[in-house]
């Protein structure tokens, strides 16, 4: 599980707190930036899509970009239902932190921390960024709501039986690059949530779509050292899962090559009552399926890719999917889960990058209930 973006904005910070305190700063010659948009900053910045004015024409872009994700996902998804945020890039004038999303989840806090080192080497950039807590409980499903997958890595599919559909969403999130590029990072993060109706069985199902941005200069390379993406039951509601029994993909070890879909079946049954689910998920062996399942644990499903090294990073877009089935306690609680994503990436400039790559940026999103 990636964890480097924790070290490094812990490290920026601690070394913002100890020139507060008078202490020598760990390197005096580093340049550390910290900036920090609360709630009340992503408010401000926050507008709902279908009021961006014509002339923003980066905005209205990205959300017909997140529009077509939907409809190539199954899912018809409206401007009115859609919110778009827009912050100013605190180090690169003219460039901005845009994050698309639907209704119900939004963001609530963003972190963003450079560290700039003195020889040109090694220079690191981070952002965290803090989803709010829905303000309603999840929803319920509906009988007779049906649910459409679409081609790729989307939502589940061939949904039979007495499963049906409660609460979906993706957000979008594009944040510009360090290095010269014509387009913007962009990492999609989605959740389905799928209930056996009258009884204690839910399916969680997630999905992401990492796209670094492409460098316009040719001979450098960026490739993703760590993808990371899990969900768990809600922080301080976990008593309202029994366990996790079974998910997709069991392994990572199906196929050798990488961004290729196989196709799994979750089957849920409880008393009279069944159904069954189709997922698409990503699976092959650079992948690791990281679940931590059974009465009294977090009940995680995780699939994560981590580069052993830097030859064997990888370059271009990455799909990363899972599913879980769970046991509720009874067949009357809504369950609540927390997503949380990862991305890392390596820079490597002019010269090769035999070992280790000369810059490094790094994306976390996370709900609250993760923490």
């Amino acid at each position: 599980m990636g964890t480097a973006i924790a070290l490094m904005v812990g490290g920026v910070l601690s070394v913002e707190a100890q020139a507060e305190t008078g202490a020598p700063a760990k390197q005096a010659a580093d340049s550390v930036t910290i900036k920090k948009f609360g709630s009340a900053d992503l408010k401000r910045a926050s507008k709902k899509a279908n009021q961006l004015a014509a002339t923003n024409v980066q905005g209205r872009g990205r959300v017909k970009e997140h529009l077509g994700d939907a409809v190539r996902d199954g899912r018809l998804v409206d401007d009115s239902a859609l919110s778009v945020t827009e912050l100013a890039d605190p180090i690169q004038a003219g460039k901005n932190i845009t994050l698309v999303w639907e209704d119900d989840k939004a963001p609530e806090s963003l972190l963003y921390g450079q560290n700039k080192r003195a020889g040109g080497q090694g220079d690191s950039v981070a952002i965290e960024l803090q989803m709010a807590r829905p303000q309603g409980a999840p929803a319920r499903a509906k009988r007779g709501q049906e649910a459409k997958g679409g081609t790729g890595y989307a939502g589940a599919f061939g949904i039979t039986g007495s499963l049906v559909e409660g609460d979906h969403g993706c957000s979008t999130g594009w944040f510009a690059p360090q290095y010269l590029a014509e387009k913007d990072h962009k990492i999609v993060s989605c959740y389905q949530v799928l209930e056996l109706d009258k009884t204690p069985v839910w399916v969680y199902n997630r999905w992401s779509i990492w796209t670094p941005a492409t460098p316009s200069v040719l001979w450098s390379t960026v490739a993703t050292l760590d993808l990371d993406v899990r969900s768990r039951p809600w922080k301080g509601q976990e008593g309202k899962v029994k366990q996790l029994v079974d998910w997709a993909p069991r392994s990572a070890d199906m196929i050798n090559k990488c961004d290729q879909p196989k196709e799994f079946t979750l089957e849920a049954t409880a008393g009279p009552f069944k159904g069954t689910a189709k997922v698409n998920a990503n699976t092959c062996r650079e992948y690791i399926v990281d679940v931590t399942a059974g009465q009294g644990t977090s009940n995680t499903i995780a699939v994560n890719y981590i580069a052993d090294s830097w030859g064997s990073s990888r370059e271009g877009q990455m799909y990363v999917d899972v599913a879980g089935k769970y046991d509720a306690v009874d067949a009357t609680v809504n369950v609540e889960w927390a997503d949380y994503n990862y991305m890392e990436i390596g820079i490597c400039d002019a010269d090769p990058c035999f070992f280790s790559p000369d810059a490094n940026e790094r994306w976390v999103k996370k709900d609250p209930g993760w923490n």
